[in-house]
């Protein structure tokens, strides 16, 4: 405004010398007055609509702002747009699960959060533009794009397509908008609604892709997901065969075989395989997520996997957990302590710092983490990688007491040859379906949790181990608490064998330990193996 003050002086100006010039006639004189008005008023507006049509965020009087408050601004901005998200998601998940919403509305909630996910990409790449460098500051949240980054919109973050009202909470009404499309893997169109991914890994173990497959069909909802299934090369053209068989059913997608990466040593080990997998899982997985970019997460599974009947419902509820606490970064449906006799309650969950994998969710969050913070995806051992501390950086998963998967042990057809396979055949699937939507999980975010857990830990019964545990139990009529403590990985592994645990660890963490506590079931009785120095991270 105050730019295109000088110009209004001299329309002022011209204005008055036409008025008090009596020489000139009257109506000529009236003519070029209403002429300089209409000037006048048109520059205004012209002033007026450029200062609002921004590329960036500017102050109340309309100046840009400097780079670093620009910075701020924009973090701010995301930090906002991401809790909308969330709220968001919140409603749409709860609208899914009443019988009687109109498809309407579904289609309303879906739409906005695409709309806010979009906003939230407009501002990302704004930082990008700005060279703004996210790891300084640990702001794994965002993925920069900083090669190339696509152009702005004119008023980004702020933009509504033509045909929509701005939001309920922006101050307007909204009615449900447009749906939006993105072209698909093979080029088919796909509706942006909001829905999980399910992504299936195969390679060569036809019996199982289809027992894999068939039962997925069986138990996953007929909305909210979408399953890929990723191929790693065509080598078995049986497994190509039975993928089609399901049309359009399946998203069929087709890796190159790479094993490259591996040491000499470890070609001579026989552990290519494990570099070959690797590959497969970093390509698959950017390949979904960028298959649509409404996508927010995604469910991983294998071949040889099986999956329980509320797998899907246990899924859908602890991804909750995810958006409501960043100390998380996946959620596993695998208890590698899954024995029958080592569990007792289907309903209940627990934290643990070790990876489990085996039927597992992840978030894009943390997807982009990866590939911006650490250097992107192992070429090797990917799962190991995961359970690295300097990976992890303190932060947990999720895993039911009973397994909500179950994997058929293919001997030598697997990867590792069937190394775990007197264990993993043991381990059993849960037959019990819990109504996981309806159950209030907030125990598991790390505070409630943590004061829990300590709670149990002070008012349980010590025990030196296994042979005065059977005494104690014989004597005591309360249902309280056991624990066990020790002091080093060989006392450790000590009792895990002692009990049927799997006794490894990976990078220091046991198997399924939180804050190196591994909680497990005897004769129905919860057990806790409590380490007396904190081992590890």
């Amino acid at each position: 405004m105050k730019d295109s003050l000088p110009q209004i002086y001299v329309f002022i100006v011209v204005l008055v010398n036409i008025i008090i010039n009596k020489e000139m006639r009257s109506p000529f004189r009236s003519l070029l007055v209403v002429i300089c008005l209409l000037l006048a008023v048109a520059h205004l507006f012209s002033t007026m609509h450029v200062a609002d049509s921004f590329r960036g965020p500017r102050d109340q009087e309309g100046r840009e702002l400097s780079r670093d408050v620009e910075v701020a601004f924009l973090i701010r901005k995301i930090s906002e747009l991401e809790d909308r998200a969330a709220r968001s998601r919140e409603v749409a998940l709860a609208a899914q699960r009443i019988q009687n919403h109109s498809a309407e509305q579904t289609h309303y909630l879906e739409t906005k959060l695409i709309r806010i996910r979009k906003k939230i990409e407009e501002c990302k790449r704004r930082l990008a533009k700005l060279d703004f460098f996210a790891p300084v500051l640990n702001l794994s949240v965002f993925d920069y794009e900083r090669a190339n980054p696509p152009p702005l919109t004119e008023n980004w973050g702020q933009e509504e397509t033509a045909n929509q009202q701005p939001d309920e909470e922006d101050g307007g009404e909204l009615s449900p908008p447009p749906g939006e499309q993105s072209r698909g893997v093979h080029g088919e169109i796909h509706d942006e609604v909001y829905i999980i991914p399910v992504l299936v890994l195969t390679y060569r173990r036809v019996e199982n892709l289809k027992k894999c497959l068939d039962k997925i069909f069986l138990v996953m909802p007929k909305e909210g997901f979408r399953l890929y299934v990723s191929q790693d090369s065509l080598l078995y053209p049986e497994i190509t065969n039975l993928i089609k068989s399901y049309g359009s059913k399946i998203v069929h997608l087709i890796h190159q075989r790479n094993d490259t990466g591996a040491t000499s040593q470890e070609q001579r080990q026989g552990f290519k395989v494990y570099y070959a997998i690797s590959h497969h899982y970093g390509w698959a997985i950017e390949q979904v997520f960028s298959h649509s970019h409404a996508y927010d997460r995604i469910i991983l599974l294998e071949e040889d996997i099986d999956v329980a009947n509320d797998f899907f419902a246990y899924m859908t509820a602890m991804g909750r957990l995810l958006d409501l606490d960043k100390t998380l970064f996946c959620v596993s449906a695998w208890n590698d302590n899954g024995k029958p006799e080592l569990t007792h309650d289907p309903a209940m969950a627990y934290r643990t710092d070790f990876f489990p994998g085996l039927g597992w969710m992840l978030t894009r969050e943390f997807w982009n983490e990866i590939l911006t913070l650490h250097g992107g995806w192992p070429n090797g051992f990917w799962d190991d990688w995961l359970r690295q501390t300097s990976h992890r950086r303190g932060r947990s998963c999720i895993r039911p007491e009973v397994p909500r998967t179950f994997t058929w042990c293919s001997g030598g057809l697997g990867a590792s040859g069937g190394q775990f396979c007197d264990t993993l055949v043991e381990i059993r699937k849960s037959k019990v379906s819990v109504a996981w939507n309806n159950m209030d999980l907030s125990y598991l975010l790390k505070p409630n949790y943590d004061l829990w857990l300590n709670e149990l830990l002070s008012s349980a019964t010590p025990v030196s181990g296994l042979s005065e545990l059977g005494v104690v139990l014989s004597k005591q009529k309360t249902g309280k608490e056991i624990k066990i403590h020790y002091r080093s990985d060989e006392e450790f592994s000590q009792h895990a064998v002692d009990f049927g645990l799997m006794d490894d660890a990976k990078d220091g963490v046991p198997r399924m330990a939180y804050g190196g506590v591994v909680t497990f079931r005897f004769q129905t009785k919860r057990i806790h193996l409590v380490s007396k120095q904190r081992l590890y991270r």
